[in-house]
């Protein structure tokens, strides 16, 4: 689920963490890294989001 809201590229990180249950984005960062390899922001630089228009990755 934490990849599909960072994927949408507009949510901040610290609104994500709280989402998924966690009450620190220090903590979601950690946990994130540790099962994904990336950090979050990481993950957005390497999963831009889709063009709502195109359907191709935005710029």
């Amino acid at each position: 689920m934490a990849c599909a809201l960072l994927d949408g590229g507009r949510q901040p990180v610290s609104d994500i963490a709280r989402a998924v249950g966690y009450p620190s984005p220090s903590n979601f960062n950690r946990h994130f890294r540790l099962h994904t390899g990336l950090s979050p922001r990481a993950w957005r630089q390497r999963h831009p989001p889709l063009s709502a228009d195109t359907g191709k990755t935005g710029a």
